[in-house]
């Protein structure tokens, strides 16, 4: 039993660095194509387009399917992402139960009622949660795996960038 569950970590593991090198690549990629081409200002549409390099495990189109989300979700830890499909921004966060953690940021524009993070509910007021979709990054399967470590792996490469609606602090 030991052993398949290293075996699952060492995967686990093996994706998280995999991701991180094709994302170290899709920028060396830009780079050379902003110095081939001279045009700086393509640089904008380069960092939407590797904006994020994390593959989702699944999305859902309609956050307000609760029995969706409770089946699949319910005391499932991991790391999620809200992503408005307008201007392709996303707030990142963990949760060691996915579902009562979404519903929180929901309920929290719905009824004012759980804790949210404010530019996220800004964003959910001005644009409507029906231009949200809720992404799964990872669901965590070894309980000895920090997930705020995870949220932070994620989080890293956009620091600086305006593309998120939270930057964990430094």
């Amino acid at each position: 039993m030991k052993s398949e569950r290293s075996r699952f970590d060492f995967a686990d593991y093996f994706l998280v660095i995999l991701n991180f090198i094709l994302t170290i690549f899709q920028l060396y990629l830009i780079l050379k194509l902003l110095i081939i081409i001279g045009d700086w200002e393509i640089l904008n549409t380069s960092l939407d387009i590797f904006f994020i390099s994390f593959p989702p495990v699944k999305v859902y189109k309609d956050i307000t399917n609760y029995q969706e989300l409770r089946n699949d979700l319910n005391r499932v830890a991991g790391v999620y992402a809200f992503e408005n499909q307008i201007n392709k921004k996303q707030y990142i966060g963990s949760s060691i139960n996915m579902y009562s953690r979404v519903q929180e940021h929901v309920k929290k524009y719905t009824n004012n009622w759980g804790s949210s993070n404010a530019a996220l509910q800004n964003a959910f007021s001005k644009y409507g949660l029906h231009n949200f979709h809720l992404i799964i990054y990872f669901i965590l399967t070894d309980p000895t795996v920090v997930l705020s470590a995870i949220e932070t792996e994620i989080i890293s490469p956009l620091r600086g960038l305006s593309i998120v609606y939270i930057i964990l602090q430094e």
